[in-house]
């Protein structure tokens, strides 16, 4: 009988209680991995790291982490942050979804009401400020469009396990350009040394609503933290030459869950760790995601998927299930916005030579699962030189 997502779900969550009760600790441990830092307490400690040199990173609170060869946790994991799975790479990205349609869909649900007010009063009535209305509703109007539709769906950072590379995808295409109005635009491509790259973690802040406080209320300050990379001149000389992101982001409270995404890419890279954690694997797109998922999106019971959601149903779940009913227009504009902003957007494509130095075609099925736990064994270290092919991949820029 074949397993149903919401059984993967809780078997993966068993799973990550397993790892917790019983971590596989790393080749070479670092202090970093042998403690979990959870909690405010442990959040203000790591960032009082930065003022120790051998751990000062960018910025006023920036935590660099121990060279590549030490591990720096024991519970390592992917989450959803594998887009694309190859024999010889990964893809890391942030998920699409996240924020697309939301520019188009504010919008709609703002302007449309003072839009109609506004036309109730007969053109010839019209003065300056139903003029500068129109016009600011029109200017908008295109900005939260060409936010929602231009561009690619996400910008991945692939893991060349093979060559010991990391390849950083970045999209060119600008907001107030008036090209491509659809799609995807230029994009760059830089290629970096494995072994000239260090993890960092920062914090930085975030506005949090509690609506405890009234719906008016201001919002308050939050603290998160975030995942980056540090690009050195080379291993011996921790100069920094560049700087890219994870996209991997936690609560303030919680920088042992970017450790463990940054511990999974370290045992990845370092041939120590399989491709995926036990019971961990690329993202899937939820049937949320469809069409018709869009269009009921809010309404959990409704639409696809509703089994597994029924199943998995709190009490809060079944309350709002009796009210959505009433914002389905609401909710089916959100839907309909967020995925026609995901189809509009271009899939990011690696060129060639990249798919070929990483085995060529995304794994799926029986193919990934032949993967899934293999870990070759590290090679030497390949001069530039040995690799002609890839030199020019180094910033290439496709238009």
């Amino acid at each position: 009988m074949r397993e149903t997502k919401a059984e993967r779900k809780w078997r993966q969550r068993q799973r990550q209680k397993e790892r917790e009760q019983d971590p596989l600790p790393g080749a070479n441990e670092s202090d970093f991995a042998r403690r979990r830092w959870t909690g405010l307490t442990s959040y203000l400690e790591f960032l009082s790291l930065h003022d120790l040199p051998h751990f000062q990173g960018l910025g006023k609170t920036g935590v660099v982490l121990p060279p590549n060869m030490l591990s720096v946790s024991r519970t390592p994991t992917v989450g959803i942050m594998v887009m694309e799975a190859y024999a010889h790479g990964l893809s890391y990205a942030m998920p699409a979804f996240v924020v697309g349609g939301l520019g188009t869909f504010a919008w709609l649900l703002g302007a449309l009401p003072m839009g109609y007010l506004t036309f109730l009063e007969p053109l010839a009535n019209w003065g300056a400020f139903e003029a500068v209305l129109l016009l600011v509703g029109l200017i908008s109007l295109y900005l939260c469009i060409r936010f929602d539709t231009y561009g690619f769906r996400y910008d991945p950072v692939l893991l060349n396990r093979a060559l010991g590379l990391v390849h950083v995808f970045k999209s060119e295409a600008k907001l107030w350009s008036l090209k491509p109005l659809f799609g995807s635009g230029g994009y760059s491509i830089s290629t970096f040394d494995w072994s000239c790259i260090r993890a960092q973690i920062s914090s930085y802040e975030v506005e949090v609503h509690n609506y405890n406080l009234g719906w008016s209320a201001p919002p308050l300050v939050g603290q998160a933290v975030k995942l980056d990379c540090l690009v050195f001149e080379s291993p011996e000389k921790p100069l920094v030459v560049a700087q890219f992101p994870l996209h991997v982001h936690a609560s303030a409270e919680d920088p042992q869950l970017l450790l463990d995404h940054w511990e999974h890419i370290r045992r990845y890279m370092e041939h120590e760790g399989p491709m995926f954690p036990e019971g961990e694997g690329p993202y899937e797109q939820p049937t949320t995601q469809s069409l018709l998922g869009a269009i009921f999106l809010g309404q959990p019971f409704i639409g696809p998927g509703w089994r597994e959601q029924y199943e998995n149903a709190d009490w809060p779940t079944m309350i709002w299930q009796g009210v959505s009913p009433f914002f389905f227009p609401v909710t089916m504009l959100l839907g309909v916005a967020r995925w026609a902003s995901y189809h509009i957007r271009s899939e990011p494509k690696w060129p060639a030579e990249i798919l070929a130095s990483v085995g060529g075609a995304t794994l799926h099925g029986a193919d990934l699962d032949a993967w899934r736990k293999v870990i070759p064994e590290k090679p030497k270290r390949i001069e530039v030189g040995a690799r002609p092919a890839l030199d020019d991949l180094q910033n290439l820029t496709r238009q």
